[in-house]
């Protein structure tokens, strides 16, 4: 019909219509991977051709829509537009659409974007991670959650609970409520320039309790998994590693049995932990740039402290993570947030993420979530 009114000079369409239209093709254009195709379709359908983008964004696009086309690879790319270089990309790359419950967050608009995507509308949250175009997970997000001897499951749909974006980040924070009066609290948070991804599961229990959590994601077709023989990071790639797994919650070194592991298993990354208490956190920290995967990284639990007194793990976590030469820290408050300290910092927010900086002992705040 667009293409229709276009040939015909016509305009039948009204504003509202119009700003449909715009919304959609914008939207297609964040929903699509580096081969053109729809994110979380595991590659059943096949990639756009140029003349189908060309159409869309002739007859339907904003101008700042063909500014991020060209940053896609050679094959995709519509050709034979001047409007292609009429301005820059849009400024807001990642999206949250509460009414079809699917979030994309993404580092920019190109070809070799970091992407994570999420579609929580079943239980099963299917995932997209990529990076450098490749897809490194692809599938549904799955929890396996017991408190004491009883498994616990879904009574309810996942909601979304916070969502941020900004040069820095972009951030999506979800919650499901589970059988026993529990919960899980999920984080997914993409920084931008920093290039790495933060995945987060906290099972809640209304009492203290042997909570057990083991949330897995399959690995894409042609993703290989390195597992390091001393430590409990691992690497996934292609023909050359493109990201490295950090299990923040669980002991760097093999030797230390506690907690939990990270492993391959059925062609899916699966991270476990266990612990007694009201909450647990199961985090995964993934390194998606390419100049730090290969150097040299490490990880450690922080101790928290409120008014002199060291606070247990169901109370609040911290972590501190450097990959090369950089470093960032994550705390967050499990329960009623309090006035604490985590590595010198002083916070009572409910959740910081920030670049720490070694010579000074201060941090720049990539997100801060206030109580």
């Amino acid at each position: 019909c667009l293409g229709l009114s276009r040939q015909f000079h016509k305009r039948p369409r009204s504003r509202i219509a119009q700003g449909q239209s715009q919304a959609a093709v914008r939207q297609a254009l964040r929903w699509a991977d580096a081969a053109g195709r729809p994110l979380l379709a595991n590659g059943r359908v096949p990639p756009w051709s140029p003349d189908f983008v060309a159409a869309l964004l002739r007859d339907g696009g904003r101008r700042s829509d063909w500014a991020a086309v060209p940053q896609w690879p050679a094959p995709l790319r519509p050709k034979g537009s001047k409007q292609q270089a009429a301005s820059s990309p849009p400024t807001c790359p990642s999206s949250l659409c509460d009414e079809a419950a699917q979030a994309v967050l993404r580092s920019d608009w190109s070809g070799d974007a970091l992407v994570a995507a999420a579609d929580f509308r079943a239980v099963e949250c299917p995932l997209h991670v990529s990076a450098a175009g490749v897809t490194l997970l692809e599938g549904p997000w799955t929890a396996q959650l017991r408190a004491g001897d009883q498994a616990l499951h879904a009574v309810g749909p996942w909601e979304s609970v916070c969502w941020f974006t900004d040069r820095d980040v972009a951030y999506l924070e979800l919650t499901l409520p589970l059988s026993d009066g529990a919960s899980l609290d999920r984080q997914l948070l993409l920084a931008r320039g920093d290039r790495f991804l933060l995945l987060v599961d906290h099972l809640r229990h209304p009492v203290p309790t042997r909570l057990e959590l083991a949330w897995s994601v399959p690995l894409a077709p042609s993703v290989k998994w390195r597992g390091e023989a001393e430590t409990r990071d691992a690497l996934l790639g292609v023909d050359r590693p493109l990201a490295r797994l950090l299990p923040l919650a669980q002991p760097e070194w093999r030797i230390d049995p506690r907690v939990g592991e990270l492993s391959q298993a059925d062609g899916a990354l699966r991270v476990a932990q266990h612990a007694v208490g009201s909450v647990l956190a199961a985090p995964l920290f993934i390194d998606l740039a390419p100049s730090r995967v290969n150097k040299p990284c490490t990880w450690r639990q922080l101790t928290v402290a409120e008014s002199l007194r060291i606070v247990a793990p169901d109370e609040a976590v911290g972590y501190r993570v450097q990959c090369g030469r950089d470093q960032w820290i994550y705390y967050r408050s499990q329960a009623a947030c309090g006035n604490r300290t985590v590595l010198g910092q002083n916070t009572s927010n409910e959740c910081l993420i920030a670049r720490f900086l070694p010579k000074t002992g201060g941090i720049e705040e990539l997100l801060e979530i206030e109580s």
